[in-house]
């Protein structure tokens, strides 16, 4: 969820915005590992790299839409 949100409000600037939530990700595995009573897994980290593969996926695809529809509406208005 924070990929989509972050991308659609900073389209060009998905690598950077993906690394900095995997490190997000990975400070909070570490954080938990600190803990007594928390695990930090690499398969939570793991999870989270999916979640932002999926998020950009899913971005990209919508705005291409987006794109498609407006540009489609700009040649033909009464569409």
């Amino acid at each position: 969820g924070l990929m989509v949100l972050g991308l659609w409000a900073y389209p060009l600037r998905g690598l950077p915005l993906a690394l900095g939530l995997l490190a997000y990700g990975l400070g909070i595995e570490l954080a938990q590992a600190a803990t007594g009573w928390r695990f930090g897994e690499v398969a939570d980290l793991l999870a989270d790299a999916v979640g932002v593969a999926v998020g950009w996926v899913v971005s990209m695809a919508v705005m291409k839409v987006l794109a498609w529809r407006i540009k489609r509406q700009a040649a033909d208005p009464e569409v």
